[in-house]
């Protein structure tokens, strides 16, 4: 499979920022993230190492008719199952203004295909095109449903719905990120927040942006936490939260995707968050959230093996014997002494054994 790197020279058309030239090439190519096959092994093991990855046959259960395109089977599922008169916000135009309009005329922009437009917060989870499209799928594995809402509100289940040339500037997001394509075509480039920060890359989400995040793609290649991929028809996203990101869409675009917390990644979110700046996380949310994960913990550890695996738990107690890896002694004593962090890796431990 060929590297594409004529998706970066499509995106340049939207995103001037974003470009392609031949000294970039052999950079470019050892930073390229290729689709794999599934496994939950898989899954797991890039959740545990903190690495991103693309899914091309992430095991899904459309409810599609005999002969149904898939273009065909989204509108007739997005009709069905979403509230056809609820409005929703999206950003429209060069500028991305932000404009209210009801769920049936942004499909209507959608298939007409003539407006630049995206949307990004069209949350799902208590419809019927939830069940419709599967969206369980994509979230078995996630501990934040398992909260009260002062937790679960960070999942956000919600539909990604883009026109042709829609760009996302660069910014990072607490959770982990899952997205799967429905249809379209969207090109990502992305880098760890901390790094890209240290070496003039800019994060909508935490640094002080006025007009458009500083990005150069020179600087981009540069940084050893840099990879660029694309998502595209059928393909499924796992992210982990510490990389800011830059999504441009190639082709009109249709997905759903969430933010997750997982037994395999676990100790990777829980250190980012108490080491790093974040949006969402603040109060109370560690507690809560460590307080409810341990009762489910606790339910899974007397369970199956088959139970356990599915959730990963082997991966979380692998991720704890590991957890001071790659960080500095100051990291360190920091987490040691923080009461959430001293408290789950201490009853990892207790059950562990």
């Amino acid at each position: 499979m060929k590297t594409p790197f004529h998706e970066i020279e499509h995106a340049n058309e939207y995103d001037r920022s974003v470009m392609y030239r031949p000294a970039f090439r052999n950079a470019l190519a050892n930073k390229y993230v290729r689709a794999q096959f599934y496994s939950q092994q898989a899954l797991y093991d890039n959740m545990l190492h903190n690495k991103t990855a693309v899914y091309q046959d992430y095991p899904m259960q459309p409810t599609r008719v005999f002969g149904e395109s898939t273009r065909d089977y989204l509108i007739r599922v997005l009709k069905e199952g979403l509230p056809k008169n609820e409005k929703i916000m999206i950003r429209t135009g060069e500028t991305r203004t932000l404009k209210r309009v009801t769920i049936q005329e942004t499909i209507d922009r959608w298939i007409r295909g003539r407006s630049k437009f995206g949307v990004t917060d069209l949350h799902f989870r208590d419809t019927k095109f939830y069940d419709k499209v599967d969206a369980h799928a994509i979230s078995y594995f996630n501990l934040l449903p398992q909260c009260p809402y002062e937790v679960s509100f960070l999942e956000m289940m919600t539909l990604v719905i883009s026109s042709k040339g829609i760009y996302s500037d660069s910014h990072s997001d607490d959770g982990d990120g899952s997205n799967h394509c429905f249809v379209g075509k969207k090109l990502w480039l992305a880098w760890d927040r901390t790094e890209g920060q240290k070496n003039g890359l800019q994060d909508c989400t935490h640094d002080n942006v006025f007009d458009k995040a500083r990005f150069d793609m020179k600087k981009f290649i540069a940084l050893k936490s840099a990879h660029w991929f694309t998502v595209s028809d059928n393909q499924t996203l796992f992210m982990p939260g510490n990389f800011t990101h830059k999504v441009i869409t190639l082709d009109p675009y249709i997905g759903f995707g969430s933010f997750y917390v997982s037994l395999p990644g676990y100790m990777n979110t829980l250190k980012r968050w108490i080491l790093q700046e974040t949006g969402d996380v603040k109060g109370d949310f560690l507690s809560i959230l460590n307080t409810h994960s341990k009762r489910k913990i606790k339910k899974i550890a007397t369970s199956s093996p088959s139970v356990q695996k599915n959730w990963g738990y082997d991966h979380l107690k692998h991720a704890h014997k590991n957890w001071q890896k790659g960080l500095t002694a100051t990291q360190t004593k920091t987490l040691k002494t923080h009461p959430v962090f001293n408290d789950f890796i201490g009853f990892v431990k207790d059950i562990a054994v």
